[in-house]
């Protein structure tokens, strides 16, 4: 058995691990996959299938580099980074364990499928543009092509911010902690109840907190950072979905209206982190990062 030429689902990270058996992975350099492409703007089935020199079928398929092959044995891990295109043949039978996942480093590439996936919908059905509700219509193909529209890269984006702020919120801020366990379980309205109530809490608490005077130790600053780095990576692909949303319909305003105070509350809280950080490193680097388009803003 094998799986055709490919980019992973959301553009996501992966990892595979065969627990017995032996694979055969071709592995395509990013941007190759353009070159690959046929006249009709298809990828191949098969990298290297004979086909591909037909110049009138593929006329740029010569101009690419030949995909590197991995032989994967047994108890051995491969990982594939975010957009790599590749295909993988088992060469025997074959038992393996695969993961992906998308982390602050590739958010801004799942969005940028999202969009691009978007777009084509459009264009393939831009003879309906004028019906009503094109824009929600092209949302849910959107959502059974890609398995994902922009509704729902919103909640995602809500759920993976609120974590990271109040997880950076607890470290950088002085007491009482937040309950964030609490805040994602239950129905949709006792969700958005407790999802107001966490960040005002961390409203009260940025109000009341004078960076300098915070002083943190060396586990607390590495911890931070990488919250920080995470949030501001997040930062501006949530300020382009929340600028990409005339479509979402009345039941998902709540989610725009959370979008936009988890854009504002990051942001003052990687004001403050990086503030504890220009203390505690007297000043010896450059941490001015402009923020301000961030804040107090309203959707």
């Amino acid at each position: 058995s094998w799986t055709p030429f490919h980019a992973d689902v959301f553009r996501s990270y992966s990892w595979s691990t065969n627990i017995c058996g032996r694979k055969r992975w071709l592995v395509c350099y990013p941007g190759e996959e353009e070159l690959l492409k046929d006249r009709h703007g298809r990828l191949p089935y098969d990298v290297i299938a004979a086909e591909l020199e037909d110049v009138q079928l593929y006329p740029h398929a010569s101009r690419a580099r030949r995909p590197f092959e991995i032989i994967q044995e047994a108890g051995d891990t491969i990982f594939i980074p975010s957009g790599w295109h590749h295909q993988v043949e088992n060469l025997e039978d074959t038992i393996s364990i695969n993961h992906n996942w998308g982390n602050a480093c590739n958010v801004d590439i799942m969005w940028k499928k999202l969009q691009a996936d978007f777009e084509e919908v459009k264009s393939e059905i831009s003879d309906c543009r004028e019906m009503e509700g094109f824009h929600k219509q092209c949302q849910i193909i959107l959502k059974a092509h890609s398995g994902m529209d922009y509704h729902e890269m919103l909640q995602f984006l809500i759920t993976i911010g609120l974590k990271r702020c109040t997880a950076l919120g607890d470290l950088l801020l002085p007491s009482p902690p937040s309950t964030t366990e609490h805040t994602l379980q239950g129905s949709k309205a006792e969700k958005c109840q407790n999802f107001e109530k966490e960040y005002e809490r961390l409203r009260e608490r940025l109000d009341h907190t004078t960076p300098a005077r915070l002083t943190k130790s060396s586990s607390e600053l590495l911890l931070s950072g990488g919250l920080i780095f995470e949030l501001l990576c997040l930062l501006p692909v949530l300020d382009s979905l929340l600028k990409s949303v005339p479509f979402l319909n009345v039941g998902a305003l709540s989610e725009k209206h959370h979008g936009g105070v988890l854009r504002d509350t990051a942001a003052r809280l990687c004001v403050v982190g990086l503030k504890i950080f220009e203390d505690a490193l007297q000043n010896r680097i450059d941490l001015k990062i402009d923020l301000s388009s961030y804040l107090s803003l309203s959707y």
